[in-house]
């Protein structure tokens, strides 16, 4: 199984995602860990088939509730199949059990910007960056949303202080010098 396992995962890894799913599914069959269900979500999702890694993860969540790669993976899929506000609920969970996990911030105020709700956006980059004032990915999505928000000075001062933590970073390099020239 191991072995079965491990080639199914390559076979993932190497984009031959139609070859690795019924792998997958196999080794579920005999072997129900979250591994097994975490790999075998993410080829589903990656084929497009979002209710399958819903699903897959839903039960992959039920059987494993400390697994917080199944429940962002859970959250992802939700958004990638549309059920918005599920997905919302998802991340706030995620966030309620480790109120530190950088990618759940990044993905709820993503997701947020996404469904229009940009101060709520703002407002969980400045709840990520009360907990790690340094993180330049929050502090430069959060210029970029006070900048969308017509907010320049806030967005400038933003920029700035990611430039301090990341100076050679492009992306807040560039987000940095627009800002500038507005």
């Amino acid at each position: 199984m191991a072995i079965r396992f491990a080639h199914a995962r390559a076979l993932l890894k190497n984009g031959r995602i139609d070859q690795a799913v019924p792998r997958l599914e196999e080794v579920l069959a005999e072997t129900d860990t979250a591994d097994v269900r975490n790999w075998l979500g993410i080829a589903y999702a990656r084929q497009g088939r979002f209710d399958d890694a819903v699903r897959t993860f839903r039960a992959m969540v039920a059987a494993h509730p400390d697994s917080m790669a199944g429940r962002c993976n859970l959250a992802t899929a939700l958004a990638d199949a549309g059920q918005t506000a599920e997905a919302e609920a998802a991340w706030r969970d995620v966030l309620l059990r480790k109120p530190d996990h950088p990618d759940a911030h990044i993905k709820l105020a993503n997701l947020l910007r996404h469904l229009g709700r940009r101060d709520e956006a703002i407002a969980v980059h400045q709840e990520r960056l009360a907990l790690k004032p340094d993180d330049a990915g929050s502090l430069n999505a959060l210029g970029i949303l006070l900048e969308e928000a017509g907010r320049l000075v806030d967005a400038e001062q933003a920029y700035r202080e990611a430039r301090k933590h990341a100076p050679d970073a492009p992306d807040i390099v560039n987000n940095l010098g627009v800002a500038l020239g507005k």
